[in-house]
């Protein structure tokens, strides 16, 4: 489990507060009503209300008790039976609650848990949903349930062997029809379903995994349309080819909203949708990414918030397309912390000698430690870490000696870049593991998801005030542009964000001061100053 330093948005509440408000009037404007983000809802949720509908019908027709109980998204990280007496009155009614062993399904699904204990006092369960948790085994009790039809164990860290998946008790189960572990990502494989199939014998339960291979195979099978088209009728059922559009930020034109936003995950792409567009929640098995995408990028035409090249008196664009619209969102401008010129002045010249060296690194155009960014040069330095654990008497591994000796040969930018950011955040400073050094980075909308905090971004050379800006999404309908330009500028990079456009050729140095070993700061605001 990560270890937490604590939540930026408690650090920052004025900042929150500003683009909530910011956030709000643009919102508005289109969705009146929507004065708030409307709740999350998930599929999830509209499927277990249905159910309660129907049971609460069957009920009032039989004048039995209540079969159904919720704890799903309660923030749970414990669970324990007596919980469900506790539950909303409206799911489960009192009377289902007052007698645990009544309970024919259970829903514990977005919650935080890793084991479920006293599910032998439930004994008459036939559906049980621990969906979306941290679970990386199943309960060791789930062979008490022996009248148990469907499993749902979804989206969570199991893996395809007999202590994950308690084969021998899963097998005991003579009536489990269904067992659902979709979307756990170390069981993708046809063969860990065949795997699973075996080790659960003599259980017939339908086995469901998720095998990328096989959902594309029948995309191609109900299409034969080029990479990068939408495959099926158009309205988003099953896996398409378009799922994403390029192969990587760096190809990517950031000036396209959909590059803008192809960062994010697809179940961030859906709940936008729902809470900040107030749209119904879309199935997962049903309703791809692609028309998710599609869908969000519409919603994002109807309010204004993107346009086509020639709507403002430029050449004539592909009307038809939302992929083809440019990002129109409010812009907030924001300066960095200013760099004292004679340190500025230390770090060009120091930075141009590194890019004149071959031997440094930064000679080469094929210098891209990071392809994934559009960069004509891009080098990570490291920061120093002694033998990093390895015992003297066993040699370093070849990658260590790599970049020790990168390091030796650019011990002096490394040591002139951290003087340079210790006078804005020494703390920082002190924690900042990486220094990526670019030359020429243009574009490339991206997340930096290996990041435990925010980073510090310095530009430095002769390109034009006011351009090549890093700009991150702060909310659905505001960006923000952070001028490094000789400044220090702190943004989130857990948020979608790139560098905005600069004239082609013009010199354009840039530091990037991260931190990826310390422990984890849970996100807040994108940025730290209100304009």
């Amino acid at each position: 489990m990560i270890s937490s330093r604590g939540s930026l948005a408690l650090e920052y509440p004025d900042v929150v507060e500003y683009i909530d408000r910011i956030e709000a009037e643009e919102r508005v404007r289109s969705l009146p009503h929507l004065l708030a983000r409307a709740p999350n809802v998930e599929i999830g949720d509209v499927v277990a209300a249905a159910a309660v509908a129907v049971d609460d019908d069957d009920e009032d027709h039989d004048g039995g008790s209540a079969t159904m109980a919720s704890l799903r998204r309660e923030g749970l990280r414990e669970f324990s039976p007596s919980l469900l007496l506790l539950a909303p009155s409206s799911y489960p009614s009192p009377r289902a609650a007052s007698s645990l062993a009544s309970l024919t399904t259970l829903d514990v699904s977005n919650n935080e848990l890793r084991d479920l204990s006293g599910l032998s006092s439930l004994p008459n369960l036939l559906r049980l949903s621990i969906q979306r948790n941290w679970f990386d085994a199943l309960p060791p009790e789930i062979d008490a349930l022996s009248k148990l039809t469907h499993l749902d164990a979804s989206r969570n860290f199991l893996r395809p062997n007999r202590d994950s998946l308690r084969y021998d008790g899963l097998s005991r189960l003579g009536g489990l029809r269904v067992l659902d572990l979709s979307y756990n990502r170390k069981i993708r494989r046809g063969d860990h379903r065949e795997a699973i199939r075996i080790g659960i014998s003599p259980s017939t339960a339908e086995i469901l995994i998720t095998v990328w291979e096989e959902m594309m195979a029948e995309a191609r099978d109900r299409s034969a349309v080029s990479l990068g088209e939408e495959v099926g009728d158009g309205e988003g059922t099953g896996p398409t080819s378009s799922s994403y559009v390029g192969t990587s930020a760096a190809v990517r034109d950031h000036l396209l909203l959909r590059s803008q936003l192809e960062p994010l995950s697809t179940f961030i792409l859906r709940r936008r949708l729902v809470m900040d567009f107030g749209e119904s929640p879309t199935d997962p098995a049903h309703v791809d990414r692609a028309a998710v995408m599609r869908k969000l990028l519409e919603r994002y035409r109807d309010e204004k918030l993107s346009y086509y090249d020639g709507e403002d008196g430029g050449s004539n664009g592909d009307k038809k397309d939302p992929n083809a619209a440019l990002g129109k969102r409010r812009v907030l401008r924001i300066d960095g912390e200013p760099v004292r010129d004679d340190l500025l002045r230390e770090l060009l010249a120091e930075l141009r000698e590194w890019r004149g060296d071959v031997g440094r690194g930064g000679g080469s155009g094929s210098n891209r430690e990071r392809p994934s960014i559009c960069a004509e040069c891009y080098m990570i330095l490291r920061a120093p870490s002694g033998t990093d654990g390895v015992p003297t008497d066993v040699l370093p591994s070849r990658r260590a000696r790599r970049r020790t000796k990168k390091m030796d040969r650019n011990r002096r930018l490394w040591s002139l870049a951290l003087r340079t950011l210790a006078e804005t955040d020494p703390s920082f400073a002190t924690r900042c593991s990486e220094i990526a050094v670019t030359f020429g980075f243009v574009g490339s909308p991206h997340i930096d998801r290996q990041n435990s905090s925010p980073f510090y971004g310095l530009s430095i050379g002769e390109f034009d005030e006011g351009t090549g800006c890093v700009a991150v999404e702060c909310s659905a309908r505001v960006i923000a542009e952070v001028n490094t330009k000789n400044r220090l500028g702190r943004v989130d990079g857990r948020y979608p964000h790139w560098v905005t456009h600069y004239v082609p050729g013009q010199e354009r140095f840039s530091l990037i001061y991260y931190d990826t070993t310390s422990p984890f700061e849970s996100p807040g605001p994108a940025i730290f100053h209100i304009p």
